[in-house]
């Protein structure tokens, strides 16, 4: 039996009958046929032969391909499923081509004229019902067009396709005055903490590093004295970053289930609408993880070459390192779903622990930098 890995070589898998494996053998090595794979069932041989070899092989023996193998493979259950491809082919075209007409044009205003003249415009530029749909830059000239048009009158135009609508949103050209205004502002404490840092832009600290806060407290001023007397006031800007602290329930299992490729493969092919998917030939594997190859797309339609790799679950327990560092892991992603961003965990100490079965439950004290400040207003009396 002989090793070859390469790609290019065309193999196939036959079968013949056999009642006596060994002298089979020995006659197909007579005949110089490279045997790559040998299977005994009962009173059949299975071999994995080149195509070459099959087809000296069956001038001497009654043999019988059972499949082929690679790309060769692929190809026969292109043909076998000819038929069922060619229909979901056609249909693909059939839909794309409906859905790229166009079924209705809604100008979106509050003025009935308005909206019949801009129906109107839109369809002198041949934006009109039952018309193809439009590209991106066809629509950006007819939005350029009209908003040059009717520069006098109109504010902003934009036009969206949805599913087979066009919807065409006009704003009225408004002229308004606009006022600025002055607004004053602290920078106050959102949660309990002691101050470890804090990075002042603008304003006048009140606190300072390692003093306690509580929630509300002012941290950094906007009024800005000077000898007890306020002399200015500004909204403040500033980041305080304090220490603050947290208690995290993690449930963690002593065990986890893990995947075993057994190494078969099939060849399938899914059909996606934007609402479900659909597989076009029957799976044959019980478990199988699926990769998945675009081959069309029309509109919300698309056809994947889908490749399934079979698998085998199997539990296995977790060592004390394992569990730890899954605990750990645990503890950091609550953390980020609490705090989301501009924070460190400083410290993290078990508090209480205890183990029921294979699920272990720990309580975590975990200390953490935050940024705790926040905008308040205020108004001068």
């Amino acid at each position: 039996m002989k090793n070859n890995n390469s790609s290019q070589i065309h193999f196939v898998k036959v079968k013949f009958k056999s009642n006596n494996h060994l002298k089979d053998l020995k006659l197909l090595s007579s005949l110089h046929i490279n045997m790559y794979e040998i299977v005994h069932d009962n009173d059949y041989l299975f071999l994995k032969i080149t195509w070459e070899d099959y087809k000296r092989l069956a001038k001497y023996h009654k043999v019988q391909k059972v499949q082929d193998y690679g790309i060769y493979h692929l190809q026969d259950t292109l043909r076998e499923n000819s038929l069922s491809l060619y229909l979901i082919v056609l249909m693909l075209i059939f839909i794309y081509f409906i859905s790229n007409l166009t079924a209705n044009i809604n100008v979106i205003h509050s003025n009935p004229e308005l909206r019949e003249t801009i129906t109107t415009e839109l369809q002198e530029q041949g934006l009109k019902k039952f018309s193809l749909r439009k590209s991106f830059a066809d629509l950006q000239n007819i939005k350029t067009n009209l908003l040059t048009k009717y520069k006098d009158s109109i504010e902003w135009l934009e036009i969206i396709r949805v599913g087979m609508d066009y919807q065409v949103r006009v704003q009225d050209k408004i002229l308004t005055d606009i006022t600025e205004s002055t607004k004053y502002c602290h920078i106050v404490a959102q949660k309990e903490g002691m101050i470890r840092r804090i990075i002042t832009s603008q304003g006048e600290n009140v606190k300072n590093v390692n003093n306690y806060v509580r929630v509300g407290d002012i941290i950094v001023s906007g009024a800005i004295t000077f000898n007890e007397e306020v002399k200015n006031n500004v909204c403040a800007d500033a980041k305080v970053y304090a220490e603050t602290w947290y208690t995290v329930n993690i449930t963690m299992p002593k065990t986890k289930v893990v995947k075993n490729y057994t190494g078969k493969t099939r060849t399938n092919f899914l059909f996606q609408t934007a609402k479900d998917s659909y597989k076009i030939l029957r799976s044959r594997l019980d478990t199988a993880d699926s990769e998945n190859h675009l081959l069309i797309k029309v509109g919300d339609y698309k056809l994947y070459y889908q490749k399934e790799k079979e698998y085998t679950q199997e539990t296995i327990s977790l060592s004390d390192e394992e569990v730890l560092k899954a605990i750990d892991q645990e503890i950091t992603e609550k953390m980020a779903v609490k705090l989301h961003s501009d924070y460190q965990i400083l410290s993290q100490k078990v508090l209480k622990k205890s183990v029921n079965d294979s699920t272990i439950y720990v309580e975590v004290f975990v200390t953490v930098e935050e940024q705790i400040g926040a905008l308040e207003e205020y108004q001068l009396e």
